[in-house]
């Protein structure tokens, strides 16, 4: 749900359609709120949210759930999510890696892999305070770039 401070709508193309940035890779993409579903009109009533939420979440008293209002429109970025804590960009901005589960990678990225099973992992595995700022810098100091999820 933290996602929503990366999506920026960037013009109203009416009809409930809009052109939105995902800032995360660049992406334009046209959100198509779908039927029935106000997003203006949402905003009163909702149970108080954090602020870094996506906006194209809506709150359904009813089912005392959150649903994307969005959801056949999403960005790629949201089609292709699986449950992170940080996402690891090389040096020139592009995706190398995502972390998984406690300690898992996922990459195809060689030398990403090694420094994970050498210096991240023992980092993880030892489940300390402040062990994801460590694990940032290990991997900035390596020419990487990190997106910490909370």
């Amino acid at each position: 749900m933290s996602f929503g401070r990366y999506i920026s709508p960037e013009r109203d193309l009416g009809g409930g359609r809009m052109q939105c940035r995902n800032q995360l890779d660049g992406e334009i993409f046209i959100a198509a709120i779908e039927e029935g579903r106000d997003l203006f009109a949402l905003e009163r009533g909702r149970p108080p949210r954090n602020p870094r939420w996506c906006r194209f979440l809506h709150y359904t008293p009813a089912e005392g759930m959150y649903t994307c209002m969005i959801y056949r429109t999403r960005p790629r970025f949201c089609r292709e999510y699986r449950c992170t804590r940080l996402v690891v960009m090389d040096g020139a901005g592009n995706k190398a890696g995502k972390m998984v589960g406690k300690t898992g990678l996922v990459t195809e990225d060689e030398q990403l892999s090694r420094i994970w099973e050498m210096q991240v992992k023992p980092i993880l595995l030892k489940e300390r305070d402040g062990s994801m700022e460590e694990i940032r810098k290990k991997l900035e100091e390596a020419g990487y770039q990190v997106l910490l999820y909370e």
